[in-house]
């Protein structure tokens, strides 16, 4: 697989709190693989990932990407909010963002040229605060991110969206709509629907 796609209800309050999560799992993945293993190499990446975002409160395009993929797989991979596609449904994905005239989707698909930055409220940093979030196309990254101000719109834009009724894209649509429900159904203001996608060597077109 060359290219990978995740959906996902990101909590980032809980994901930038996971360092003993990871630290547990980078105890096992030694244990299983040893310390020098692939499994081992990326844990520490993702926790370093965390406490680079801690420190700078920001991440770019690569670090969202990381922790989306994070959370999904080692820190909340029991909870049922989040999907992922491979290489047979890049063209679909990419149809589908090339077709959209702004509105929140935009947001959740950005192009290439759309770089941007947001807000998710966190309580990480010795009181309430934010962390900034950047989504857009950055090499193999892309990265999109709905806020939680925006998860009506949302949900309501989705709405009104159709697809040829033997089109895949009738599967992305109808799992995009369960996702963005599952997020306005969330609590705390630190969650944000995120997609994160990625191409290994070559950039996201």
């Amino acid at each position: 697989m060359t290219w990978r796609a995740l959906v996902r209800v990101v909590d980032f309050q809980e994901i930038l709190t996971a360092q003993a999560i990871l630290s547990d799992a980078i105890a096992g993945a030694i244990g299983a693989h040893g310390p020098r293993s692939d499994e081992v190499r990326a844990l520490r990446e993702g926790y370093n990932v965390i406490a680079k975002v801690l420190w700078t409160r920001r991440a770019g395009i690569p670090e969202v990407h990381d922790l989306a993929w994070l959370d999904h797989a080692v820190v909340a991979p029991s909870r049922q909010r989040g999907r992922t596609w491979g290489d047979a449904d890049r063209a679909t994905w990419a149809s589908l963002a090339a077709s959209l005239r702004g509105g929140v989707l935009a947001d959740l698909l950005p192009r290439r040229d759309t770089a941007s930055w947001c807000d998710v409220h966190v309580d990480t940093f010795g009181g309430e605060g934010f962390v900034k979030l950047e989504r857009g196309v950055a090499g193999p990254y892309q990265v999109g991110i709905v806020v939680p101000s925006r998860f009506a719109a949302l949900a309501s834009e989705l709405a009104t969206l159709r697809a040829e009724p033997r089109s895949v894209a009738v599967g992305i649509l109808e799992d995009l709509k369960a996702l963005a429900a599952a997020a306005r159904a969330s609590s705390g203001g630190g969650v944000a629907l995120v997609f994160a996608a990625s191409a290994a060597g070559t950039a996201v077109e």
